[in-house]
């Protein structure tokens, strides 16, 4: 079948409303296939918008910083003979990575108000509560579109489990309550897949505290208990083996009490080294005291070394048992820090009130993250490719700072569609630039492909070499070569869609006459805008535009060359 139309319809979904949708975008685009076999079609990115971007309050997720509306994405194909399945409709809410610091604190319960009857919910929330102000004391603003966005606050109580992905952040700072079950499996997995994503030049890093999580999961498994256990978790990637419950069981420091009872105190190894803290019952009528976890450190590739040892447990016999509190590692592609105690139990001390025990307890952890986190070879600006002519690709980038650089490449693969989908081909090198940035600083590079053909699909690649011939992949980026009518043509449109004020993004060819034409959505010419060739930006105010769906059009050389669709929702 030849010349087969499919179209792409995007909308939101209202939340006070769930059969009110707003179309953002929809895009037809031509296709040849055999009917037998699978076709992919490829329309290009979207850009989805969280709650806050648009203005808008969802029941549950209220004005959320990172999370979407619910989108619907339709795809319709042509006419053919069984019309019954040419359309397809998915459902689809996203949460998006807003960090400057790709910093994810994973909470649950977090905006529960007290009292709370429920014990599970009660830790849960006043463990989140603990830590959210220990990052709030050490400076750090969540990403709430307010403040700096140093880390995204995600409760996992308000999203499906088995939609978890942690890839995008390359730290996750855990709070994990006293729920019998601990963590999901999906959780697990998830941690496990981000933690994976990392590599000798910037290790990912979890933070995690939580004194029932080795207690739980360190299990062997059986017929019955397979959402549990999980030795493969606590052992190789947390480094640790429950050893047993301390002695007493209720490890609570009671020495500023009336009367005074016993300190229950932990002690700094390797994080924060000789330094003392409480573990302390946080007085909260329901919640309950501090039983934390004896681990013991295991063995594996990298180091682990415990973090803490508890000082004041009570040694049957004079002998001494395991006192490992905490276990502080660092592995080929990750680092762990895990406490076995919670959040909420780390005390003030009397002579120290402004100061919790929370935040020194995490700020050791990332000191000791960011200690063998790895040097990053080159610190990227921005890497981008975009097709310059017919057969040419432009490639730029630039640095803040190379370290231990003697050259980079940049490579081409080709992608190519099949009956087994899309395969991508063996790298070449196309370019060599030598390195001209230092440790302090960088530079900017530009390079030309000019062996691109039309209509294919490459990824370009920036591969750093050391002294020692490594290399090491740094960044890569896409792109679909277009014919000679549009070659060297971008149009954007963001936020879409538009409330108050649109940005539009562009590039023409050097020397270029052209414009954008702004249309409504009966065909009037609404508004023009001149541009020259190069690229540029313009802004488009919504004041004046009526709620609807609007077209721009890139038009130059007597033709159209881009068109984009966007919305102005008021």
């Amino acid at each position: 079948m030849t010349n087969r139309d499919v179209t792409v319809r995007i909308e939101w979904q209202s939340p006070s409303n769930a059969t009110q949708f707003t179309q953002v975008s929809q895009t037809t685009r031509q296709f040849n296939t055999d009917v037998a076999t699978a076709t992919t079609a490829d329309f290009g990115t979207f850009m989805p918008m969280t709650l806050r971007e648009m203005g808008l309050s969802d029941p549950y997720y209220g004005m959320n910083t990172n999370v979407t509306p619910v989108y619907r994405i339709t795809v319709t194909t042509g006419t053919d003979d069984y019309t019954g399945n040419n359309t397809y409709s998915k459902l689809v809410r996203f949460y998006e990575e807003r960090s400057a610091r790709k910093t994810l604190v994973a909470v649950r319960d977090y905006g529960m108000a007290l009292p709370i009857a429920n014990q599970v919910q009660l830790a849960n929330k006043l463990n989140g509560d603990t830590l959210v102000q220990a990052l709030t004391n050490i400076g750090w603003g969540r990403a709430d579109g307010v403040a700096k966005e140093d880390y995204d606050l995600f409760d996992r109580s308000k999203w499906p489990s088995e939609a978890l992905n942690f890839l995008p952040w390359s730290t996750v700072i855990w709070a994990q309550g006293v729920s019998p079950t601990g963590l999901l499996p999906e959780e697990r997995a998830a941690l496990k897949a981000m933690l994976n994503n990392g590599n000798s030049n910037l290790r990912n890093t979890l933070i995690m505290a939580g004194q029932e999580v080795a207690r739980i999961h360190d299990v062997a498994l059986t017929s019955t208990n397979g959402a549990v256990a999980d030795q493969d978790f606590v052992r190789n990637y947390l480094r640790a083996q429950y050893s047993g419950a301390t002695n007493p069981s209720v490890y609570n420091d009671s020495a500023n009490q009336v009367p005074a009872g016993p300190q229950h105190r932990i002690q700094g190894v390797v994080i924060n080294p000789g330094k003392y803290e409480v573990i302390r019952a946080t007085g909260v009528a329901g919640d309950a005291d501090p039983m934390p976890s004896v681990l013991r450190t295991t063995t594996g590739s990298g180091v682990a070394q415990p973090s803490h040892k508890y000082v004041d447990q009570i040694q049957p016999g004079g002998i001494l048992r395991d006192s490992v509190a905490g276990v502080a590692s660092s592995s080929m592609n990750y680092n762990v820090v895990y406490y076995a105690q919670d959040w909420r139990h780390y005390g003030r001390f009397a002579f120290e009130p402004a100061r919790s025990g929370a935040q020194r307890m995490l700020l050791g952890a990332l000191d000791f993250s960011n200690q063998f986190r790895g040097i990053l070879p080159v610190k990227l600006v921005s890497f981008e490719a975009h097709q310059s002519a017919e057969h040419a690709v432009t490639v730029n980038w630039k640095t803040a700072s190379e370290v231990n650089v003697t050259e980079m490449q940049i490579e081409r693969a080709q992608v190519t569609t099949d009956e087994r989908g899309e395969q991508v081909s063996a790298y070449e090198v196309i370019a060599r630039e030598a390195s001209r940035g230092t440790a302090t600083s960088g530079s900017a590079y530009q390079t030309v492909d000019p062996t691109a053909e039309s209509g294919a699909d490459y990824i370009y690649r920036l591969v750093t070499v050391n002294p020692e011939g490594v290399r090491t992949p740094e960044e890569a980026v896409r792109l679909k070569m277009t014919d000679a009518q549009a070659a060297g043509y971008t149009l954007e449109v963001l936020p879409n869609p538009v409330v108050t004020t649109g940005r539009i993004s562009y590039r023409t060819p050097d020397g270029v006459t052209a414009r954008i034409a702004l249309y409504d959505n009966l065909g009037g010419l609404v508004r023009e805008i001149p541009v020259r060739g190069g690229t540029g930006t313009a802004t488009i105010s919504a004041t004046d535009l009526a709620s609807g769906s609007y077209t721009l059009r890139l038009e130059a050389a007597g033709g159209t060359m881009l068109t984009r669709v966007f919305t102005v929702q008021k």
